[in-house]
């Protein structure tokens, strides 16, 4: 007889831990591979844990609730039923859970107030705090005219300002390599693949969806990934695969009014695009004033990575792409 042991997954390469929302089965539960076992919440995403075989829940050595690091055995899957009713040892890899955790006595006990922080607000607290600590970011400041591009949007049914941007975004990476240099740990890893992330406002948060190999999808295409993954992050619905690894981000407050401003890193990424309002101002043309639409860039990247030069060069190719849009 043996045991299959269920383990935390890891969904992208900065997740350290999730989150227990729900546990589906009981001690002695027959299950099916595939059978969902356990809802988690990482830090970017809900999903479910599935059965990696055929067999009998073991009692499971987490509760809802409890955070649990990548790698953890969860519950095992046993042959028998008789097995599966064995008194289940504790295995947390060394950690206490929150079931275990130490009481406090009163008098170490602190006063609080207020309402208690969301799990996505804490998560986003700590990564901008990272973001900010283990990296040198730099911002590099844009207006950029785009009468060319507000025509040539004109002409396309279905496609958003957004999906011109993430084309373009896509394209100038592809063509500048240096920007998709990322440091991991202390390697330097060039990314390949053109995943595009796009900050999604929610009511409680923020999350980062990645459109995948945006340099070779038409703009159509990306329209209808970019409409699915937005009605999936709003609706709570993003799979794991949806989120993470992404060469760089983009985020757009144009909707707000703000006209610069300066985005974080989703680190480990070394760049992200921030995206201001289009407005009509004066613009001298030729020695005369004229009336253009212009648009206003934010670029923060990592200057372990990029010099400024690097950047400058960087946002020039973009911006280059919107003014002739053609080449999208």
């Amino acid at each position: 007889m043996a045991k299959t042991p269920v383990y935390m997954p890891k969904f992208g390469l900065t997740m350290v831990e999730a989150e227990i929302m729900e546990v589906y089965v009981e001690k002695g539960e027959e299950v099916s591979e595939g059978d969902p076992l356990f809802s988690i919440e990482t830090e970017k995403t809900t999903t479910d844990i599935e059965a990696p075989c055929d067999g009998y829940a073991t009692q499971p050595l987490f509760e809802v609730g409890d955070e649990v690091e990548v790698g953890t055995v969860l519950m095992y899957i046993a042959d028998t039923q008789e097995e599966a009713e064995e008194e289940a040892e504790e295995e947390t890899s060394g950690e206490v859970s929150a079931k275990e955790a130490p009481e406090l006595q009163p008098e170490e006990k602190a006063e609080e107030a207020g309402e208690p922080i969301s799990r996505m607000r804490r998560i986003i607290a700590d990564n901008m705090k990272n973001s900010l600590q283990n990296t040198a970011q730099l911002t590099h400041f844009k207006t950029v005219r785009v009468d060319s591009l507000a025509e040539y949007k004109a002409g396309l049914e279905g496609v958003s300002y957004n999906d011109l941007l993430v084309k373009a975004f896509g394209k100038a990476l592809k063509e500048y390599e240096k920007a998709r240099v990322q440091f991991v740990g202390s390697r330097a890893v060039r990314m390949d693949k053109i995943d595009i992330g796009l900050a999604v406002a929610l009511d409680d948060g923020l999350i980062v969806p990645a459109i995948r190999n945006v340099d070779v999808l038409s703009l159509e295409q990306i329209a209808e990934e970019r409409k699915r993954l937005v009605k999936a992050a709003r609706e709570n619905a993003l799979q794991p695969e949806d989120t993470g690894n992404a060469v760089a981000t983009l985020t757009n407050l144009g909707m707000q009014q703000i006209d610069f401003f300066t985005p974080i890193l989703n680190t480990p990424e070394t760049l992200i695009l921030g995206v201001g309002r289009m407005m009509e101002v004066p613009w001298v043309e030729d020695g005369k004033i004229v009336v253009a639409k212009v648009m206003g860039l934010s670029l923060t990247f990592d200057h372990q990575v990029l010099d400024g030069k690097d950047a400058a060069d960087f946002l020039q190719i973009f911006t280059e792409l919107l003014e002739d849009p053609s080449r999208l």
